[in-house]
C-alpha cells in the first residue's frame, strides 16, 4: 500500500468565521511541515433534494478550486461529505442510519459521491476522498459507536458509496477511498462491526480525540493504536486518524501548551510507530494553531511539536 504521510492538518474552509480560503494559506501549510489536508465539504445546503440530487454546480466549481489549491502547493488532499451526518436536529439532515431510510439515504449518498467522483476523476492519487465524516444515527440515543442496526447499515452503505465511486472509472478505479467507522469511533462495537470490501485501495478512518488533562493520556494514545493494529492494520488495512486535537485558549498559561504539545508530539509519534498518519483538527476557532488572518503560528508549541516548525 501507498503510504499516506503522517504530518496532517484540517482545513474547514469558508466556515465559521474563516477568512475566505485563498492558495497563500496552503502555501503557508505547506512551509510549516505538512504533507497533507484534510478538507470537509458540506453539502447539504447545495444539491437538489430530488431524485438526480444534483449538487450546485458553483459550490464544486468551489470545492475543486480549493482542492487544485492545496494540490499546486504540493500537497496531498483528503476531501469529504463532512456535515450532513449531524446531529444537531435541524430539517436538513439527509443522512439516517437505519433499515428505514435506508434506500433514500443510499440514493443520496451514492448520488453525490458520482458526481464528486466524475468531476475530479482525471485526478492522480495525491487526492484522497473521505466518504463520510463521523457518520452517526442521527437524533437518536444511538449516536456515537451506535447500535446492531445503525452500524450494519453503514456497513452496506460503505459499500455502496465505494462501488459507485469505483464505476465513474479514470483514476477513480484505484484511488485511496477512506471508509469510517460508525461515528469514526475506535473500539470494539464499531470495529468488530466494519464491513472489509475486497480492494487493496481502502483505509479505514477514525478519529483519536484523547483528554489531554486525563491521567491516562498516554495510556489512552497506545491503546487506541493498538486497537488500530488488532481490527485493521493486521487484516491488511491501512488506516488514517483523521481528526485529533484539545481546545487550545487564549488564557491557557506557559505550563499547559507545553502539556498539550507534549500530548500531541506523542499522538503522532506513536501513530507513526504504527504506520498511521494522524490529522490535526484545526477549525480556525477553539483548536487551531495557524492564524489564518496573518499566516503566523497561533500556537507555536504545538505547531512545533507536529511538524518540528519555528518561526524565526
Amino acid at each position: 500500500m501507498k503510504k499516506v504521510h503522517r504530518n496532517s492538518i484540517k482545513i474547514t474552509v469558508d466556515l465559521w468565521g474563516n477568512p475566505l480560503t485563498t492558495k497563500e494559506l496552503f502555501a503557508y501549510v505547506r512551509e510549516t511541515g505538512f504533507d497533507f489536508v484534510r478538507i470537509p465539504v458540506t453539502y447539504k445546503n447545495h444539491f437538489k433534494m430530488e431524485p438526480g440530487y444534483e449538487i450546485d454546480k458553483a459550490w464544486l466549481d468551489r470545492v475543486q478550486q480549493i482542492v487544485d489549491y492545496a494540490l499546486e502547493c504540493d500537497l496531498k488532499v483528503i476531501i469529504n461529505i463532512h456535515h450532513d451526518c449531524t446531529t444537531s436536529g435541524d430539517n436538513k439532515i439527509w443522512f439516517i442510519a437505519d433499515l428505514a431510510h435506508y434506500d433514500t439515504t443510499r440514493d443520496i449518498l451514492t448520488s453525490l459521491w458520482s458526481q464528486i467522483a466524475e468531476r475530479f476523476k482525471d485526478y492522480d492519487n495525491n487526492l484522497i476522498f473521505e466518504t463520510l465524516n463521523e457518520p452517526a444515527y442521527a437524533n437518536t440515543k444511538y449516536q456515537g459507536h451506535g447500535n446492531d442496526e445503525s452500524r450494519y447499515v453503514l456497513g452496506k452503505l460503505n459499500i455502496e458509496t465505494l462501488n459507485a465511486i469505483r464505476a465513474t472509472g479514470g483514476e477513480n478505479e484505484n484511488r485511496f477511498v477512506m471508509l469510517p467507522t460508525h461515528g469514526a469511533c475506535n473500539n470494539y462495537d464499531t470495529n468488530s462491526a466494519f464491513v472489509f470490501p475486497d480492494d487493496p485501495h481502502v483505509l479505514v478512518s477514525v478519529h483519536g480525540y484523547v483528554e489531554t488533562d486525563s491521567k491516562f493520556h498516554d495510556i489512552t494514545v497506545w491503546h487506541n493504536l493498538f486497537m488500530i493494529q488488532k481490527f485493521f492494520l493486521n487484516k491488511g488495512y491501512g488506516t488514517v486518524i483523521g481528526e485529533f486535537g484539545e481546545i487550545i485558549h487564549p488564557e491557557d498559561t506557559e505550563e499547559r501548551l507545553q502539556i498539550i504539545a507534549a500530548d500531541f508530539k506523542l499522538q503522532v509519534e506513536v501513530a507513526d510507530k504504527f504506520g498511521v498518519p494522524s490529522c490535526f483538527w484545526d477549525d480556525g476557532g477553539e483548536h487551531h494553531i495557524i492564524d489564518r488572518r496573518t499566516l503566523t503560528p497561533y500556537c507555536a508549541q504545538t505547531l512545533a511539536a507536529l511538524t518540528g516548525y519555528t518561526q524565526e
